[in-house]
């Protein structure tokens, strides 16, 4: 049932009852039984799914609740009532999974004495799924993709997708695979989603959903972050305000002007957000890192974080890192932070002045934004110009001035920003895991 909280339940309401599923019988609309002492059949056709890859369906009725992979007959059902929820799911890969969006014909179905109901969960591949995406300034434009399969090795290649999104990312996915992106343009500042089926191709994208505020206007530079929370709550850190604020999940399904249901204000350059695996929010500022727990999310707050740390460079020249430009957790719930290109793993979570043991300086040669981890445990972060880099997990053990394992280049790419990968890694507390 834990599961079920945490994935996309995508269904049509409707009634079924008869042999073939389609036909409604009076007592199905006038609330009278079919009888509990007899039985049916209850009948789950499962399509669209590549062969090894399971479906995530759970039936619930008289009996109690089952889980179904594939496609399964039920010969024994008794009468009565029977809801079909279905779960979006992934497909194995290295670096980038594949994700297959569920739909049901029909969410409620009676079954009658000694009849054969039938119920369709089809599957279909999200476009957005098994690619990275990466905001772009100074290219043609601003939203680039590129596919699991051109990420294996280093070489010169053309995005797979290049659009234009009026926003770059810093950017998020939800569990459809739909992309969030800040739209800081001239007089056009909020959040807009754009559907995954138009980002399946080239072009100039029309977002379904933008939602607007006054927590993001009154000064430059406004939104400058975000990450959902494991609920779906949209969270947006916004500079000129040293603000983060919460868009509930309720909020954000349609367009409109919304007030924040939480502000946590008196953030000092909330640059970079992300939520552990206990649902704790952290925040990477120009000086700190720092977290509020998850029992303080639920209403507004101007008081201090429950957790600050200031990190410094081991000798011989001792120093405090600065200007956290990305955040990103590990499987083991370790933090890693992209300090303007040094990548710094925090093994204790502890409020404090420390020295993590783990500091990489990685060999860029600008001030790349963003980290994000990949299938493998690689890492992943912009690099120069017309360049990204991953940095494999077997570089990420020890400390040193790395030079990355994979580079990526393209004159489409310009300067890249903070890469987004959906689905996000299944092993890692991010909302479009698809766990």
């Amino acid at each position: 049932m834990k599961k079920a909280l945490l994935l996309s339940l995508l269904s049509l309401t409707a009634f079924a009852c008869g042999s073939s599923g389609s036909g409604t019988p009076a007592n199905a609309l006038d609330g009278g039984s079919c009888g509990t002492a007899a039985t049916g059949s209850l009948v789950v056709n499962v399509t669209g799914l590549p062969a090894g890859v399971d479906a995530r369906v759970q039936v619930k009725g008289p009996g109690g609740a089952q889980d179904v992979t594939a496609t399964k007959t039920l010969p024994a059902a008794k009468s009565g009532d029977y809801t079909v929820t279905a779960a979006n799911v992934g497909q194995a890969d290295p670096i980038v999974r594949k994700a297959y969006k569920a739909t049901v014909s029909v969410s409620s179905a009676k079954v009658c004495d000694g009849q054969s109901v039938s119920v369709d969960v089809s599957y279909a591949l999200i476009p957005t799924s098994n690619k990275s995406w990466w905001g772009s300034v100074n290219s043609p434009t601003d939203t680039l993709a590129y596919a699991s399969s051109a990420l294996g090795a280093s070489g010169t290649t053309d995005p797979t997708v290049s659009a234009t999104t009026a926003g770059t990312l810093p950017g998020a996915f939800d569990k459809d695979g739909n992309l969030w992106v800040i739209d800081g343009t001239t007089g056009s500042v909020g959040i807009k989603r754009y559907a995954a089926g138009t980002l399946a191709s080239a072009g100039t994208k029309t977002p379904d959903v933008v939602v607007s505020s006054d927590a993001f206007t009154g000064g430059a530079p406004g939104p400058v972050s975000m990450a959902f929370d494991p609920k779906g709550n949209l969270w947006v850190g916004v500079l000129y305000s040293q603000k983060v604020v919460e868009l509930d999940a309720t909020q954000i399904v349609a367009t409109g002007t919304v007030v924040p249901k939480v502000e946590i204000s008196n953030v000092a350059s909330p640059n970079a957000l992300a939520f552990d695996v206990k649902g704790n929010l952290w925040i990477g500022s120009d000086t700190a890192v720092i977290e509020y727990v998850i029992d303080r999310l639920g209403a507004s707050t101007g008081a201090a974080p429950n957790a600050t740390i200031t990190a410094m460079t081991p000798l011989p020249v001792v120093g405090q890192l600065t200007n956290v430009r990305g955040l990103a957790f590990t499987a083991d719930d370790k933090l890693w932070a992209n300090f303007d290109g040094t990548l710094v793993k925090f093994e204790d979570l502890a409020s404090g002045t420390v020295t993590p043991a783990i500091q990489i300086k990685a060999d860029v040669l600008s001030l790349p934004e963003g980290i994000a981890f990949d299938e493998g445990g690689g890492l992943w972060m912009a690099y120069s110009a017309g360049k990204l880099c991953k940095f494999g997990a077997g570089q990420l053990t020890a400390s040193g001035s790395v030079a990355p394992q994979i580079v990526v280049s393209s004159t489409a790419i310009g300067s890249a920003t903070s890469p987004a990968l959906f689905p996000a890694p299944a092993s890692l507390p991010l909302y479009s895991a698809l766990k």
